[in-house]
């Protein structure tokens, strides 16, 4: 068998001959990658605008760091692939007592980025690094390591994934947070880069003016066509249309994927703004009921399955040698008997609207606004439910809410596992481990 695989392999590798005469040879895809961006910096410099377009920092303070102040603010940031600086700036000026960093492959992007500092202003610190470097970690900018590292859009189009969530957890603190924003694999390019080849066109290079052109034609076709925006995708700069809509690589993947990616660079999920979403629309104790032996990560790669997201907001953690067949950080919601010593926690929803409401038989409707997660989602709950998130303080386990409430006296914590589970996974509730792990 050793030797016919062998044969196989030799005979599917394509000769000299295939190659057509006169064809010309493409640069390394590294190569490329850099060269787009360095001839179409991103942003544009008439594009540039430094305000904050991360996710909510609570939310991703809470996700990450549960049981701790979601306000913490970072002491050392690195905005890993800055471009020409939009996003290091809005964040030097969320957190004017932050060391803030910014790296990128094109020198060209930041030359602009430090042309961009006004003087008195928070002004971070630009070098010229690649994310797929081996050495990455040792270069003196980056030596001292970091306790906020955002990555936003740039794993999708980075040369060697691997060797760039492997880098950045490197750089992460042992109690550090990632923010990963990358593509979906409901992202428009999924659709239309295969278009262009039908026109005649190379999808991975936006070769001149007459491509920009026919690319953003393309681009009010499918808005159209979508019911989106007119001039939403179609009316974007030119460093947008050449790196996101062309460009030598745009990886867009199932969220599922995705994890996996980050899972073998030892990266650890915590959350994502999508599965947060849909949590809240789905905040129905009779349809989550079939999704509680799912873990974490499973039901963000269920959700995104049905959905398949445009875009992943995620956040990431150094991930932590576990126990064999330990489910350490993450509650059962399986296993009724496992959850009672896990110590509920409401950290990001305001109870205020708890006040007014009274044991009643029925269920009652309450309301969830998680600024920057969710706007008004409604759940309909028993009174066993308002309960439990009046007393969640992070302090009582479940069991020991359930003693001391006598409105719980007669419940049955598996009647109200499925509402939990919903609440979790919309980050209205948290879980804190038992007090004796």
């Amino acid at each position: 068998m050793g030797s016919s695989g062998a044969k196989r392999s030799r005979s599917a590798r394509p000769s000299a001959a295939a190659v057509p005469v006169g064809a010309p040879r493409q640069p390394p895809l590294h190569a490329r990658v850099r060269a787009s961006f360095e001839r179409h910096p991103y942003p544009a410099a008439d594009r540039f605008e430094p305000i904050w377009r991360l996710p909510a920092w609570r939310w991703m303070r809470a996700c990450a760091m549960p049981g701790t102040s979601p306000d913490r603010p970072p002491i050392r940031v690195l905005v890993a692939g800055c471009g020409t600086g939009a996003e290091a700036y809005a964040i030097a000026s969320a957190f004017p007592r932050a060391q803030v960093v910014g790296i990128d492959f094109s020198a060209r992007s930041i030359a602009i980025a430090r042309s961009c500092s006004k003087s008195g202003a928070a002004a971070p610190q630009f070098a010229e690094a690649d994310l797929c470097d081996p050495t990455l970690p040792q270069q003196a900018i980056l030596r001292k390591r970091f306790d906020f590292i955002s990555c936003q859009g740039v794993a999708s189009y980075v040369p060697d994934v691997d060797a760039a969530l492997s880098n950045l957890r490197k750089l992460l603190t042992p109690k550090g947070m990632l923010y990963l924003g990358v593509n979906g694999a409901g992202h428009h390019s999924v659709r239309i880069r295969p278009l262009f080849r039908a026109l005649g066109m190379d999808p991975t290079a936006m070769s001149d003016e007459r491509s920009e052109a026919t690319g953003r034609d393309v681009l009010r076709m499918y808005e159209i066509l979508t019911r989106r925006r007119e001039g939403e995708l179609s009316d974007e700069s030119p460093s947008y249309i050449a790196n996101d809509v062309f460009g030598p690589i745009n990886r867009c993947l199932p969220l599922g994927d995705w994890l996996a990616l980050a899972g073998k660079a030892g990266l650890e999920y915590r959350g994502n703004l999508g599965t947060a979403r849909f949590a809240g629309a789905l905040l129905r104790p009779e349809l989550l009921a079939s999704l509680l032996g799912l873990k974490r990560a499973e039901v963000a790669a269920f959700f995104d399955g049905m959905i398949s997201d445009v875009f992943h907001s995620l956040v990431l953690t150094p991930g932590e040698a576990k126990k064999k067949k330990e489910r350490a950080g993450e509650p059962d919601f399986a296993d009724a008997t496992a959850l009672m010593p896990w110590r509920p926690l409401v950290t990001l929803w305001d109870r205020t609207e708890l006040e007014g409401v009274t044991p009643v038989e029925r269920p009652v409707a309450i309301s969830l606004t998680i600024p920057g997660v969710l706007r008004r989602a409604t759940l309909e709950c028993r009174f066993e439910i308002v309960e439990i998130l009046r007393l969640a303080d992070g302090k009582r386990s479940l069991a020991e809410i359930y003693k001391s409430s006598p409105l719980l006296a007669a419940a049955r914590v598996e009647s109200a596992i499925p509402s939990l589970f919903g609440l979790y996974h919309s980050n209205a509730l948290q879980f804190l481990p038992p007090a004796s792990r």
